[in-house]
């Protein structure tokens, strides 16, 4: 995909996380969930990215969300 097109939509890099996400979805609640599409927005619209910088956040934003799927996976698990 050429850096000009890469997605900073949240559902697109939330679907790419639970694909790396070995089957785990739930991406909890809080302070993360609600923020994320502001922030990607903001980025978007007022960041004047050049195509590496938009892969750089793409990457970032799957990163952070694939990491954050276990926590909430073990989370979940512990207090049941």
């Amino acid at each position: 995909m050429p850096p000009a097109t890469i997605s900073l939509q949240p559902d697109s890099g939330l679907d790419e996380a639970a694909q790396c996400g070995n089957g785990l979805t739930d991406r909890g609640t809080g302070p993360f969930v609600e923020p994320l599409p502001r922030v990607l927005n903001s980025l978007a619209q007022e960041g004047r990215l050049n195509g590496i910088s938009r892969m750089v956040a793409r990457e970032r934003m799957v990163g952070h969300t694939t990491s954050r799927l276990p926590i909430v996976n073990d989370r979940m698990r512990l207090s049941a």
